[in-house]
């Protein structure tokens, strides 16, 4: 790949501004570490929460279909 450029340029001169591919927002390499952690993060959150969605759910049908058994 590699750079391409950005069509939103407003520099004077005709050359193009090259956008970076590999650092889309022009931040240093720790803030772009901090970055991909905190969305890890909100990336195993959300999993954890639909894993425990699901398992509250199971445990809830179990229960009625237990309580219909003895109709």
């Amino acid at each position: 790949m590699g750079d391409v450029p950005d069509p939103m340029s407003d520099e004077p001169d005709n050359r193009p501004r090259v956008y970076d591919l590999k650092n889309p927002f022009s931040e240093s390499p720790a803030a772009a570490q901090a970055r991909r952690r905190r969305s890890l993060a909100l990336a195993l959150g959300l999993i954890f929460f639909v894993v425990i969605i699901f398992i509250v759910t199971l445990v809830k049908l179990k229960g009625n279909v237990l309580a219909a058994n003895h109709l």
